[in-house]
Formats: structure tokens, C-alpha cells, sequence
């Protein structure tokens, strides 16, 4: 057989996993991406949640009005960030 017959038949072979692999490592990445600004999200969450409840007890209000209102204003200014970063990287 000669050298081109013999990668010739190894490509047959191999091409369709070397594919599959490909995808997967592309699929992986796209996870850990997706992954990664959820975490940040939940920074801003954490971080609304302390304000909100140092505020509230501050002024004299609930702790769990305080808690709830803190995260949701935290989750919506990451989602302004997270929008506001994706338009800078177009």
C-alpha cells in the first residue's frame, strides 16, 4: 500500500471522531463561558442581598424585606453590566 492509500483509509476512520471531538471541546467551552457569567451574576446578587439588609436594619425595616429587595436590585444591575459588556465586545 502506499503512504496516501494508508492516510487515506486512517482519515476515513479516524475523521468522524476527531469531529465528534472537536464539537464536544467547542460545546465545553461555550459551557464554562455560560458558566462563568452566572457566577458573575451572582456576585451582584450576593453583593445587593449585604446592601439591602445592612440598609434596611439601618433604617429600621425587615431583615427579609431587606434580603429580597437587595438581591433583586443586585441581579438586575449585573444584568445591566453583563448587557452593557456585550454590547462594548461587538
Amino acid at each position: 500500500m502506499e503512504k496516501r492509500h494508508m492516510d487515506a483509509i486512517a482519515n476515513a476512520i479516524l475523521g468522524p471522531l476527531q469531529e465528534a471531538q472537536h464539537r464536544r471541546a467547542l460545546e465545553l467551552a461555550a459551557d464554562a463561558s455560560r458558566r462563568t457569567e452566572g457566577g458573575n451574576l451572582a456576585w451582584f446578587g450576593i453583593a445587593g442581598l449585604m446592601t439591602g439588609v445592612i440598609s434596611f436594619r439601618v433604617t429600621g425595616g425587615a431583615f427579609s424585606d431587606g434580603a429580597l429587595l437587595g438581591v433583586a436590585a443586585g441581579c438586575f444591575v449585573g444584568y445591566v453590566v453583563r448587557l452593557v459588556a456585550a454590547k462594548r465586545s461587538r
